[in-house]
Formats: structure tokens, C-alpha cells, sequence
């Protein structure tokens, strides 16, 4: 039997959250967690004993516990949690059970975890997780409260103040600490008065300058009993003491302030903000000192212990754990609301602590209430708030009596805090579940405003005037329903679910509606693959609010005899009373009948990875294989298996990291003989930094004596095969391979083989024939086979694969495997193209014969081994080849190989993107009849193309990055004369800013990463394209980090935005290139008066670079004003018609408007040599003072 568990990817990987040298926030794509070094959580069973903290020589008494204390040197033993024996109760989980324990940071985390997790006096050991505070932050500062009127605060004003409240209501910020003594905090912060020592009725004095711990109560005494000494406001658990002030030197220092001012801020006090919770109080609890809430579990506990009503978290991460959800128990065991921010990742990735059992989870919508573009979203989200978003952050205080901007679920949350705070001062006998329930069931609905995330933002923003003013709410009776794990639990045991064989499926789900269950519900299992026959195909069951459930041996099915191995997809149902509004039908694959070979790709046809090529390389073969994108629960049953993850990036956010799952089921499947090929950029490393603990185990089946971590990028440029090797002569210097980060450094057992080095780097990879041990082979490879650049049959990707299924004895006999490569694939007309051979055959059958397709329209063009071909119109092309030797052939059809470029180039990064101006200028283009070529991903050359429009988009609304090869891209079209109108806030002054040669083409002495900047008076500068334009204000739903340019002598600021500083750039140079570059959407601008308009600023553009010099739209052509003939023509042509001797200018355009020919001409008729001229259609365009005659004809 074994379980797999979707959260897997999540759990066991590691990021960090990072700041830019801007300083700029970047939520990367998070995929997994970071956990403290040297500490594991050990609880242990009821009745084992109770241990007071030790250090040095640190004993159980329990001789197994003490053998692995001994085995992982083991220096100290101490509770995991603070808290108040006192509070404990049968009713809530037992932390007094709960134990940290510290060994050197040497041992891998995991691998301790798991020996103790084994031991029979243990409940459970994990790791020790740490969070990230979620704030975007900004420091432009405006005078403004958005917020608050957001959710109608004014109106619920009216009912109901803070202050005015029966009961004393604490609402605690459990963050990187509170500047307490702010001027807009200070007289809400919470004084302990059971701390009160010298018993004046305050535990805050003011000594005539600031305010201060009053040195009355200040006496190290714990006076309340509750663990704490001297707690007289809160607690600091980095300094362990009670002045919960900010950590010196903490990057995000500010945060815990800001959120604080948010939820507490004094209000109606005649100085700064004003908070939701008027005057409510504030318990500040420092638990960071480095952005890792290391103790933020600690603070829930102590706020929990000592009374507050509402405790917000804004910070998170990714790692799910035990003890962390008891800590979520307990606390609301107690009698506290506990509130997290869902997330920044723009995703719908499971989050802790706001996904826990019991937590209300924010997310973040802008000033029009739609999802703010960083908010993370999904069924997991129960309430949202105003976060920051359009109007550039929310306004709240800074340490030192100071206020700024910040964005993120960050600021929701505490926003939300404080509305709970508010209704439990109007309503204090209401129970928890009633205030929830309010707050969830009068906010208001916002689907409508954010297509695509229905019920993926909870019930709505929240309305602070519908919380305290509705009466018997009653909340819409719906579940959202999600896939947890699924257990596999086949007949005979083996974990194969093999021909004949009956499975059983045993799946838990999670029901993410706090409020809303239901009973009865029937669940059916269905599918419509031939090979299954379910034979129970119903169960019931009852869903319980907030929480996980499983049908147990209910869904039954049998694998046909005949069953081929692949992935059998089910859908399981769900009907009953209460409308299922997400999840009600899903979807699920298990592997039957494993046999044969095995590919996996961790995401299907992406850059990077491997698994596409590898199994378009098997059909060439004709070899069977089984193909997904998910591991199987076991690889047994299969013979030989390849698996491609891809490089994990810097930030670990890219490719797919091995799991610890993952690895134990390769190690499996190696240990029963079976043949694995698998590429992961930083395998061993990151086994090795993440503590597995088969890392050596895995070691020894890949033949690994010992790796090197490797903290640097190392892009490919000399690949080497090693002599003695069956690679030996294989070499390649160049790859497409995007993200290179923490390649292996492999030194091999003395059995291994190395098939490849980087030259001045190291070995890369390493082969592994484990006939003596298990009867396994391995083949590991650090870089990306697929990206691997090919330059001969030789030197070629398709040799390096045939060489390993040489290893594994797959290779077939007689095999023909076509391939070919062009010294160009892209360009302008005419394009000329030599194409090479790369096929490899069966060396006992050579090949014979080559037959091309070079458009696939079924015609031979060609039966060269290495022909060239002209391609004289503009299009795509498919290229079709042929290769034969006696005995077999072989086709391959490269889709798209040849790209002929002609007219203009539109590239949007998102297709119809927030903040991208693509769509609007690739119909501009259209309506004027000009020939557009729309991408969203940028083609590898720009030649041919009359001028081009990028789009990159805004920071925050899922911009595009201009990565080093889009970059040399742009230069080289620049450098051959090319016109490239650029916008994106973060394309010049971010990505590229250290790219001086690039900045200089666009006219360009520096850029800078700006800050958030919304558009009130952008102004055209003299001299300029932009010379008389304005702009107040734009649509663009981000306007974070807008890039501010400076011109270099020869290029002209063309807008600048008051107060902030120059935003566009013209540039040109004579008879060479032209540039315009913007930091805004220019498809978002408000249009004003004419002509302060978008359309008017685009033709401006357009003329700038010639276009609108060209001939008049199709709709404009005067037909008959020209006699041109011969019509279509070759050589020569002669123009009449206008009827006089007057001169005119004669002019040709190609039909993008690009100038071909122009002279002047005289008399009633001329003729015009166009034998130089490619075919194709061109207009003719006579014009003098008074008259314009416009004609066209065709050059064959």
C-alpha cells in the first residue's frame, strides 16, 4: 500500500524570498519550504515522561531515544513552545509534550527527523518550519486612506466604535516586532496589569519625553504566573525579554509597525492614519530577526495564553506541519480568531499558516476590488481586503513616528483582524463561530469584478458597515472541495496494479468552507477506459466544515487482462444537498499495467525539460513507452525509466524538484534492477542540503563517490565526453538550457563512468552499471539533453540518447532515426537556407537515401544529403525529411522549422495581458490593412521584420522578463537598422540595466528600477514625438516599479511624469535604427481631449518609424487613377495615367509601407526597372504639391 500526497512538491523543497539590488520585493514562484538547521520537533507519546531543558549531555533515559541522542550529538533538549501550564486542558492538544531538540547543523535535518520518528516512544518528528513576512513594500508615501472607505468604514462608524465596546478587545500582531511607542500607537498598545508590580494601574509611564516600560513593575519577577517575566505590553522572543520593538538590522523590520497601525492605529487622535478597530487593543509580539518567524508559533501561543481575542499573522511558507496545526488548536482552543495572509504568489498553491484546520485566510483585492495581481487566490481563501493594488499600497505607520506605503496580503490581514476586533467590541458574547460567520457572510460578492477566480476569494471583500449592521445572516450553504491524497491499495500488496488485479482507491479531501458541511453525500466513481471495470463505483459520506475527509475501501475496480500499461483516468463525483462549487467533479490518473519503459516531464513540453524530445525520439524508434507528467506511486513494473526535472533555478522556483518521495521511489525501483536515466540540474546537492535521508543510499546506486555544492550559475560552454567512454569524441559548446544554477560536481566510485565533463568545471554526469550490487543502471545528467545545441550527427543530442539506450539494451537493431539542422531558420525575404544531415543510422545499414520536403506540401523538393533552398514568400514552414537505408526508413517533420519574416512584429508577453499594449496595437495595425505577426513569445530573430512592437508588461500584474537571450535578440535587429518601439516597467531599469550596450541602442545613459507610480500628469517634451501630449491618469491595474530613464545627448526625454521623472526615450540614429521606449501600458492611458489620445500617440509612433509615410489603407486606394503594365510583372514596368506633364515624386512601398524605390519622375508616362525587386505586392504612390495618384501591381 502506498500513499502519495499532492502537497509533496511543496513540502520538501526550499526558496527563499528575495530582494533584488533595487531592493525590490520578489515574490518568486514558491515551491517549497525553508526550515531551521540543526533543530527537529520531537513529540513524544503520553506517558513517557516529562523532561525540563538540558544542554551538553543531554539524556532520556529511554535507551533507544539515548542511542540516536549519541548517533546525531544531540546538545540540548528543550520544550518547543513556550506557553502556561495552567491553560492546559483534556480539550485542546497537550504541548507540554511537544520538544525541540539541537544538533549540529552537519546532519541533515530529514534524515534525524526520520530516526526519530521511528522510535516507538515518539508520536511524531519533523523538521522545524520557518515563514516569510508577505509584504510588497514601497516607500512612496500619498495622502490617502483608500482603505477604509473600501469597506465603508465611515458607515460603520456611525454603529459602532472600538473604544466604546463593554469589553477590553486585544487583537495581537505576532510579526517582526512593534514600534510600540509610535506616536499612533503608543495609547492603544495593551498593558499587562498583572504585571503591575507597583500596583499604580499602568504598565506604561511617559517621562516627559517618551514613553517607557513603567521601571516600577520592571522587576524580573514573573508576577502573573504565566512563564513570561516582565511582559509588560507583549514579548520579544529573539532579545527574550518585554520590549517587543523591531530587531536592529532586520531586512523587513518595518512590517510588524506597518501591520500594526493597520489593525490598532489611534484613530480621532489628530495626528496620522486611523485604524478599522477604533482604538482597540494592540498586544505587539516580536518573533522575527531575519524573515523567518522562526518563533512565530511561539507568539501564537503566548498571544493565545494571554487573552487575545484576535491574533493576525502576515507571513507564511509552504511546509506543512503537525506540531504547527496543534499550535492552530490550541490557540483556538482557547478562544482566539486566528487570521493569516494567504499568500503573494499570484497562485493557488497550498499556504501555511493561513491553509490550516481553523485559520481565516486573506486574500488581497486593489481600490476597484478586484484581486490585487500578487495576491495568491484559490478555494483556500476565505475572506478578501483591501491589500494595496492600483492606488500604490496602503498608508500605515513606519518605526521611528513615521508613515509609508505597502502592498500584500500583508496588509489584508490585519485589516481583516481589526473588522473581527470590531464586531467582537459590538458583539462580546458572541461565540468565535458567530463572529466568523458574520464577517464571512456580509461581505460583499466580487466574482462578478474578477472572471476566472470565482469562489477562489473567499465570500468577498469585507463590508465593516454590513458586519455590524445585518441581522440573521445567513451564509450560502456551498463546499469547495479539493484532492489531498490518494491511497493506492492493490490486491497482492506489491504497489503494482498489474492485469487481472483489483485496486482499491482510498482518497482524502479537504472541504475549505469554514461554515458549511454536509451529510450523506453520495460519491461516484466513473471512467471510460476500457481496460478498467469498476465494481463499486458509490460510497457516502459526511463532509465536515474545514476539514479532511476519506472514503476507505468503497471505490473498487479491476484491471482488464489485457491491460497495456498506462494512466487510467478516473472522475469522481460528488451530489448532495449543499452546491459544491469547486471540486464537485474531479479528475484523477493511476498507473495499471506498468511494463516496458517509462518517461516523465515535469511539465509537458517546456523549456528545459526533456521528456517531450526524449519520447519524440521513442516514436521515431518505434520503441513503446508510458508518458505523464506525475510520478507514479511506484516505478515498479516498468524496465526502464527517464525522467526530466529541469534546472530549479536561483530562487529553487523553477523546474520541478525532486521530492524526498520522489527519490524513495527511484531508489526503489534501482534496488529491484531496474534502468533509470534521470536529469535534475543539483540532484545531489539539493538531496544533500535538504537533508534526505537516502541521499547516501542514492549516492551508492548512481555510482557517486562524493558531490561538490555548487552556489554559482554555470551556463554550458564546453561539454565534454570522456576518454574511454562511450562518449568519447561527443562534444558540445553551446545549449538553449535558460536557468543553469547549482550544476553537480560528481566525483565517481571507481566502478562508475564519467560520459561527460565542463571543461574548467567539473564532471556533470555519470553512468552506473550495478551488476555486482542490485542489478540496476543509472545514468545521471546535470544539464538539459533536449537544449543540447547540435552541430553534427556526432556532436548531436539524438547520439548522446541512442549511447544510453545502448547502455540500458533498448537500443533496436536496423534503427534509422532522421534528424537535420539549418544554418537559419528565421528572416526576411528572400531567405536562403542550408540544411545539414544529422540522421544516425544502424552502422551495419548506412543510409542511402534523403528525400526533403522543404514547405510538407507533399512534393520532393530535394534528394541532396545537404541541400539549400530559397524561401521567397513570407509564412511558417514545415520541413519534411525522409531518410532510408536498405532495410528501413525513417520521417520526421520539423512543425514551424523556417520562419519568413515580413511587416511588423506585435510581441505581447501575456496574450491580452493586464498592462500590456499587444492586442491594442497588433488591431491598430490590422484595421489599417498592414500585414501583422502577433507572438507571445519572442522568435529568435527579428530580421526581416519592418519594425517591431514589445510589450513586457508591469511588475505586478505578471510581466515578462527580458532574459539575456530576448536581449541579444533585440540588439542584433538593432544593430542591422531596425525601428523597436519597447514598453514594460521593469524590461530597461531591471532586467537589463547592467546592459549598457543594449540601453545605448535605445538611447539610453541609465535606467533605474523605480518605484510605484500611478499617472497624473504625463507630459510630451519638446522636441519630441510625445512635444504637446498629456496624460492624467491611466488604467493600468500596476504600476509598480516604473523605470526612470536618462536620455543620452543625442535621444530626447519624450514624457516625463511630474514629480516622479523622465518615463520615454526617442532615440534614432541616421539611416540606422530607431527606438521608443516607455515604462507604462500605452493600450491603458486615458485618453483626454484630442490630441491627447492613445490612437494619436500610436500614429506618432507609426510615423516615427516611416510607417504612415507608406501608401494610404486599401480603403483609400483610388483604383484606375495609374495605368500599370505589365500587371503581374518581371523586369519592367511602365507607369501612365496622370494625364500631364507635371513632375511627381514616385514612390514604392512594399505592402507594410516599407520604401523600396523613390525618384521623380516627369511627363505623362515612365518606366521602372524592378528586376532587383523580391516578389510580392507593391504600391505605387505618385505625388506632387496638389495631387496624389496611388496604384499597385505585382512582381512576379
Amino acid at each position: 500500500m502506498k500513499t502519495f500526497t499532492f502537497l509533496s512538491a511543496a513540502i520538501l523543497c526550499t526558496v527563499c524570498l528575495s530582494f533584488g539590488q533595487t531592493g525590490k520585493f520578489i515574490p518568486a514562484k514558491e515551491t517549497g519550504p525553508r526550515f531551521v538547521e540543526g533543530q527537529i520537533t520531537v513529540k513524544l507519546k503520553p506517558g513517557t515522561g516529562e523532561f525540563q531543558r538540558q544542554t551538553g549531555d543531554v539524556h532520556f533515559g529511554i535507551k533507544s531515544l539515548d542511542e540516536k541522542v549519541v548517533d546525531f550529538e544531540v546538545f540540548e533538549l528543550d520544550k518547543r513552545f513556550r506557553y502556561n501550564p495552567s491553560k492546559l486542558r483534556s480539550d485542546v492538544p497537550d504541548l507540554s509534550r511537544i520538544y525541540k531538540l539541537s544538533f549540529p547543523a552537519g546532519f541533515p535535518v530529514r534524515e534525524v527527523a526520520e530516526a526519530f520518528s521511528s522510535d516507538p516512544n515518539v508520536e511524531y518528528a519533523e523538521p522545524v518550519p520557518t515563514g516569510h513576512v508577505l509584504e510588497v513594500p514601497d516607500d512612496v508615501l500619498y495622502e490617502q486612506l483608500q482603505h477604509l472607505p473600501q469597506i465603508f468604514a465611515l458607515q460603520a462608524w456611525d454603529i459602532h466604535k472600538g473604544e466604546n465596546g463593554a469589553e477590553e478587545i486585544i487583537i495581537a500582531i505576532i510579526d517582526t516586532g512593534v514600534d510600540w511607542d509610535h506616536i499612533d500607537l503608543q495609547s492603544n498598545v495593551w498593558q499587562n496589569l498583572a504585571e503591575d508590580a507597583d500596583g499604580d494601574g499602568h504598565t506604561l509611564e511617559f517621562n516627559g519625553i517618551q514613553w517607557i516600560l513603567d521601571p516600577g513593575d520592571l522587576n524580573g519577577i514573573d508576577n502573573d504566573f504565566n512563564g513570561f517575566p516582565d511582559d509588560l505590553i507583549g514579548w520579544n522572543f529573539i532579545t527574550n525579554n518585554g520590549n517587543p520593538n523591531p530587531i536592529p538590522g532586520n531586512p523587513v523590520g518595518n512590517h510588524g509597525t506597518h501591520c500594526a497601525g493597520i489593525s490598532n492605529g489611534a484613530t480621532n487622535n489628530g495626528t496620522g492614519i486611523a485604524s478599522i478597530s477604533w482604538n482597540l487593543t494592540l498586544m505587539p509580539v516580536c518573533a522575527d530577526q531575519n524573515n523567518t518567524l522562526e518563533y512565530g508559533w511561539d507568539g501564537i501561543i503566548y498571544a493565545a495564553e494571554n487573552g487575545a481575542d484576535i491574533i493576525s499573522n502576515s507571513w507564511g511558507g509552504f511546509l506543512y506541519s503537525i506540531a504547527s496545526q496543534e499550535v492552530i488548536d490550541y490557540a483556538t482552543g482557547l478562544g482566539s480568531i486566528v487570521v493569516a495572509a494567504a499568500g503573494n504568489n499570484n497562485n493557488d498553491d497550498v499556504h501555511y499558516p493561513s491553509s490550516y484546520l481553523g485559520v481565516i485566510s486573506v486574500a488581497s483585492v486593489s481600490v476597484d476590488d478586484t484581486k490585487a495581481a500578487y495576491s495568491s487566490f484559490g478555494p483556500g481563501v476565505d475572506i478578501s481586503a483591501p491589500g494595496g493594488g492600483l492606488e500604490g499600497g496602503i498608508l500605515s505607520t513606519l518605526p521611528g513616528n513615521n508613515y509609508g506605503l505597502s502592498s500584500g496580503t500583508s496588509m489584508a490581514t490585519p485589516l481583516v483582524a481589526g473588522c473581527f476586533g470590531l464586531l467582537k467590541s459590538y458583539h462580546p458574547a458572541w461565540s468565535n463561530e458567530q463572529l466568523i460567520n458574520q464577517l464571512l457572510g456580509t461581505a460583499d460578492d466580487i466574482d462578478t469584478l474578477n472572471p476566472g477566480y470565482a469562489y477562489q476569494l473567499g465570500t468577498g471583500r469585507v463590508n465593516a458597515f454590513r458586519l455590524l449592521s445585518e441581522e440573521n445572516v445567513i451564509l450560502p450553504q456551498i463546499l469547495k472541495l479539493e484532492l489531498f491524497s490518494m491511497n493506492v491499495d492493490d490486491a497482492n500488496g506489491n504497489q503494482i496494479n498489474e492485469p487481472g488485479e483489483e485496486v482499491i482507491l482510498n482518497p482524502t479531501f479537504r472541504n475549505f468552507v469554514q461554515y458549511a458541511g454536509d451529510d450523506q453525500v453520495i460519491v461516484t466513481l466513473s471512467t471510460e477506459d476500457e481496460y478498467i471495470t469498476i465494481l463499486n463505483d458509490t460510497a457516502i459520506v459526511d463532509i465536515p466544515p474545514d476539514g479532511f475527509f476519506t472514503i476507505e475501501n468503497q471505490f473498487r475496480f479491476l484491471v482488464s487482462e489485457d491491460a497495456t500499461s498506462h494512466f487510467a483516468g478516473f472522475t469522481i463525483t460528488f451530489d448532495g444537498d449543499a452546491e459544491i462549487v469547486t471540486g464537485g467533479e474531479q479528475f484523477v490518473e493511476v498507473l495499471v499495467a506498468p511494463s516496458g519503459i517509462f518517461v516523465f516531464e515535469g511539465e509537458p513540453n517546456e523549456r528545459d525539460y526533456s521528456g517531450t524530445y526524449i519520447k519524440g525520439v521513442f516514436d521515431q524508434l518505434g520503441i513503446p513507452y508510458t508518458y505523464s507528467n506525475t510520478y507514479p506511486a511506484t516505478l515498479q513494473g516498468f524496465d526502464n525509466v527517464f525522467l526530466s526535472h529541469a534546472n530549479f533555478g536561483e530562487t529553487l522556483s523553477e523546474g520541478t524538484i525532486p521530492t524526498e518521495e520522489h527519490t524513495m521511489i527511484c531508489q526503489e525501483f534501482l534496488e529491484n534492477g531496474g534502468n533509470l536515466y534521470i536529469e535534475a540540474g543539483g540532484m545531489f546537492t539539493g538531496m544533500q542540503y535538504l537533508g534526505y535521508p537516502n541521499y547516501a543510499a542514492m549516492k551508492q546506486l548512481f555510482g557517486v563517490s562524493s558531490n561538490q555544492i555548487v552556489m554559482i550559475e554555470h551556463s554550458l560552454d564546453s561539454l565534454i565526453g570522456s576518454e574511454s567512454s562511450a562518449f568519447e569524441g561527443i562534444e558540445f559548446n553551446n545549449s538553449t538550457q535558460l536557468y543553469n544554477w547549482y550544476i553537480d560536481k560528481l566525483t565517481p566510485v571507481e566502478d562508475a563512468i564519467v560520459p561527460f565533463y565542463e571543461y574548467n568545471y567539473g564532471n556533470v554526469s555519470i553512468m552506473f552499471d550495478g551488476a555486482a550490487t542490485y542489478g540496476h543502471k543509472a545514468f545521471y545528467f546535470g544539464y538539459s539533453l533536449a537544449e543540447l545545441v547540435d552541430t553534427d550527427p556526432v556532436n548531436s543530442k539524438n547520439n548522446v540518447l541512442l549511447k544510453v539506450l545502448d547502455f540500458f539494451e533498448i537500443l533496436p537493431e536496423n534503427y534509422v532515426l532522421a534528424n537535420f539542422i539549418a544554418d537559419k531558420k528565421v528572416g526576411g525575404i528572400p531567405l536562403d537556407v542550408n540544411f545539414s544531415d544529422l540522421s544516425l543510422t544502424d552502422p551495419a545499414h548506412p543510409a542511402l537515401s534523403w528525400q526533403w520536403d522543404f514547405n510538407n506540401d507533399g512534393t520532393i523538393d530535394s534528394q541532396d544529403q545537404h541541400p539549400a533552398w530559397t524561401y521567397y514568400d513570407p509564412g511558417t514552414y514545415d520541413v519534411r525529411l525522409i531518410v532510408s537505408n536498405e532495410l528501413e526508413s525513417d520521417t520526421l517533420v520539423k512543425e514551424g522549422f523556417i520562419g519568413i519574416n515580413t511587416g511588423y512584429l506585435v510581441y505581447e508577453g501575456v496574450a491580452g495581458g493586464d498592462a500590456y499594449s499587444g492586442s491594442f496595437i497588433r488591431d491598430y495595425l490590422l484595421e489599417h490593412v498592414y500585414t501583422v505577426t502577433y507572438r507571445n513569445n519572442l522568435p529568435e530573430s527579428l530580421e526581416g521584420f519592418s519594425a517591431a512592437f514589445l510589450s513586457f508588461g508591469n511588475y505586478e500584474s505578471g510581466y515578462t522578463v527580458m532574459d539575456a537571450v530576448m536581449a541579444k535578440t533585440i540588439g542584433d535587429y538593432l544593430e542591422s537598422g531596425g525601428y523597436i518601439y519597447l514598453e514594460g516597467g521593469d524590461a530597461l531599469g531591471y532586467d537589463q540595466a547592467e546592459n549598457d550596450h543594449l540601453l545605448e541602442m535605445f538611447g539610453i545613459a541609465s535606467a533605474t528600477d523605480g518605484t510605484n507610480n500611478p499617472i497624473d500628469s504625463l507630459k510630451g517634451q519638446a522636441g519630441t514625438l510625445a512635444e504637446d501630449l498629456l496624460f492624467t491618469g491611466s488604467q493600468q491595474s500596476s504600476v509598480a516599479y516604473i523605470d526612470r530613464y536618462v536620455p543620452i545627448d543625442d535621444a530626447g526625454a519624450a514624457f516625463v511624469e511630474k514629480d516622479y521623472g523622465i518615463v520615454a526615450v526617442q532615440h534614432s540614429l541616421p539611416g540606422a535604427h530607431r527606438t521608443f521606449c516607455f515604462s507604462y501600458a500605452l493600450a491603458e492611458l486615458e485618453d483626454g481631449e484630442n490630441p491627447d489620445t492613445r490612437e494619436e500617440l500610436l500614429q506618432r509612433i507609426l510615423n516615427f518609424f516611416d510607417i504612415y509615410t507608406g501608401a494610404p489603407p486599401v480603403n483609400k486606394l483610388r483604383d484606375g487613377c495609374l495605368n500599370i503594365y505589365p500587371n503581374p510583372a518581371t523586369g519592367q514596368i511602365t507607369i501612365s495615367g496622370p494625364g500631364s506633364a507635371d513632375c511627381f515624386i514616385n514612390t514604392l512601398y512594399t505592402l507594410t509601407g516599407q520604401v523600396v524605390m523613390e525618384m521623380q519622375i516627369c511627363g505623362p508616362e515612365a518606366q521602372l526597372d524592378i528586376s532587383v525587386l523580391p516578389r510580392g505586392v507593391y504600391f505605387v504612390h505618385l505625388q506632387n504639391d496638389t495631387t496624389v495618384h496611388v496604384g499597385k501591381f505585382v512582381k512576379q
